[in-house]
């Protein structure tokens, strides 16, 4: 899965049932009520950080074009359109 890394896969992972998830929930706009919505905002977010954290992913950094300042930008997080 998207947790770890298979043999023989060249370190990558198929991370099947979580993109199946992933796909799975463009049905959202179908019916869900808003308290379903938000729930399934709330659990996809989870997933992003929980992900993020364990392969250590960093957020962009990026560089101040009038000061030069250099720093991290926010944590990614998953939104809903209005």
């Amino acid at each position: 899965d998207l947790n770890g890394h298979e043999a023989g896969n060249g370190g990558h992972s198929q991370g099947k049932s979580k993109v199946h998830r992933v796909s799975s929930t463009r049905q959202w706009r179908q019916g869900l009520f808003f308290d379903a919505i938000v729930k399934l905002r709330d659990e996809l977010d989870e997933m992003l950080q929980r992900i993020r954290s364990e392969r250590y992913i960093r957020p962009p950094v990026f560089k101040c074009p009038n000061c030069g300042y250099v720093g991290e930008g926010a944590e990614p997080h998953v939104s809903v359109p209005p």
